[in-house]
């Protein structure tokens, strides 16, 4: 039998190949520089803001939130509050300037999630999904979020056959899932991307046990509503 040959991926138009090609290091090169240009100016915003309100009132206010929150992001660290605002501030530039782009890929996700840093047009290739698209390029308004759901999704994307009284016919998707925890981890970030989807539990009769009762098997997927 002859060996099917792999088709080939594409990502904003970029061939995905590993190890990574020159042209997917130059696209991912470019967008972490468009990062790195937002997230240094939302940590020097954060610090004025936070500066000025410890002036005014000596307390807390979002602007030193936000600073602590985008400089932990990229160090690991949680200051207490001891620490001088001016010293977090350079220390989340320092880290910033040398955080690898795998890295960037993930804590860009975040900070888009938390509020914190805009969208992109296009996101990095060749690395993992990240827990929320922060690009747009391939997020489809109105009627699907296809790419968004099949980036999810993966290999547990299926579509089922759905009719009308009319006889009009379509194909609707859902992911495939093997247990409850794993539709959970699914639906999450699909909500979090705007796709209007909900964990499902079917009920299937399996025969009968050593004891006379019947088996129950609980078949888990994730529905999309909306589509």
């Amino acid at each position: 039998m002859a060996k099917l040959k792999k088709v080939k991926q594409y990502h904003f138009g970029i061939e995905i190949t590993k190890p990574h090609s020159k042209e997917m290091y130059d696209h991912n090169n470019e967008v972490a520089y468009e990062m790195k240009s937002i997230i240094k100016a939302e940590i020097n915003e954060a610090h004025m803001r936070a500066i000025g309100t410890l002036a005014a009132s000596g307390g807390m206010d979002k602007g030193e939130k936000d600073l602590r929150k985008i400089v932990k992001a990229f160090t690991g660290y949680s200051f207490g509050d001891g620490y001088d605002l001016d010293d977090i501030k350079e220390e989340g530039l320092n880290t910033l300037t040398n955080t690898e782009n795998w890295s960037l890929h993930e804590e860009y996700s975040y900070l888009c999630h938390e509020g914190i840093v805009p969208k992109l047009k296009q996101g990095m290739v060749g690395h993992k999904l990240p827990f929320f698209v922060y690009y747009t390029d391939e997020i489809m308004n109105g009627r699907c979020y296809i790419n968004t759901i099949e980036t999810i999704a993966k290999d547990r994307l299926r579509w089922t056959s759905c009719s009308d009284s009319d006889g009009n016919l379509w194909k609707e998707p859902y992911i495939k899932c093997d247990s409850k925890q794993e539709a959970e981890s699914l639906e999450f970030p699909l909500r979090c991307n705007g796709v209007d989807a909900y964990v499902d539990c079917y009920e299937d009769d399996d025969g009968e046990g050593d004891d006379g009762r019947p088996i129950i098997r609980e078949l888990y997927s994730v529905r999309i509503k909306n589509y």
